[in-house]
């Protein structure tokens, strides 16, 4: 059995590490944010939601939105960008 030396590949990386360009994070949310729980007003998940949208607004200091819909509805859709949507769901 044949050991190979590392250092060469240790050396690559540590030359890759050293020249890698640093990313900048962008700001996430830099709008409102929406949630949309497709159960009816005054359900469990939409009274779970409502916690986090609260809690969201707070830590990010944007405003977060909660649009409920019932069943069998979808949320019409604007053309253009699409501003960052949430999705709360039951777990069945």
């Amino acid at each position: 059995m044949r050991i190979y030396p590392l250092h060469p590949f240790l050396s690559v990386a540590i030359l890759c590490t050293l020249f890698a360009v640093p990313a900048f994070a962008q700001s996430f949310p830099s709008r409102i944010v929406r949630i949309i729980v497709p159960s009816p007003a005054g359900s469990t998940v939409d009274l779970a939601a409502r916690p986090l949208a609260r809690e969201l607004s707070a830590i990010w200091s944007q405003p977060v939105l909660m649009r409920t819909f019932p069943a069998g509805t979808t949320p019409s859709l604007r053309p253009g960008p699409l501003p960052p949507y949430l999705t709360v769901t039951p777990c069945s």
